[in-house]
């Protein structure tokens, strides 16, 4: 997910990526992925967020995770 379309375009042709186009941030990230997987039938048990710095929060840290989507 990218609030930025262009890197959501730029990330179109990359192997094992979905890019998902999403304005504002979710509250809740695992919640959020488990339930766009689920609704688009992407295959596939982990997913991976990274997340780093924005506009809005310029503090964060740059971060991934794992989820497992399987729970």
């Amino acid at each position: 997910m990218s609030s930025q379309e262009a890197t959501r375009q730029n990330l179109q042709f990359t192997s094992s990526v979905y890019p998902v186009h999403e304005p504002e941030r979710p509250e809740r990230w695992t919640a959020y992925i488990r339930h766009r997987v689920r609704d688009h039938e992407v295959a596939g048990k982990p997913a991976i967020l990274t997340e780093g710095p924005s506009s809005k929060h310029p503090e964060t840290n740059h971060r991934m995770e794992i989820i497992e989507l399987s729970r």
